[in-house]
């Protein structure tokens, strides 16, 4: 569960990364939609491993 909270922390820093330093705005839209569905995908798996 460590790697996937590391994992979720270095795919959130490189989103902001990207914000700040790559000002064209449809990369920076690209960046936020996949890192969404990465945040739900493994909040979804979190969810799902905890149920027994």
């Amino acid at each position: 569960m460590k790697k996937l909270n590391n994992l979720l922390l270095v795919v959130v820093g490189a989103n902001f990364f990207f914000q700040i330093f790559v000002d064209n705005d449809w990369i920076g839209d690209i960046v936020s939609v996949i890192t969404l569905i990465v945040v739900v995908c493994i909040l979804y798996l979190k969810r799902k491993q905890l149920k027994p």
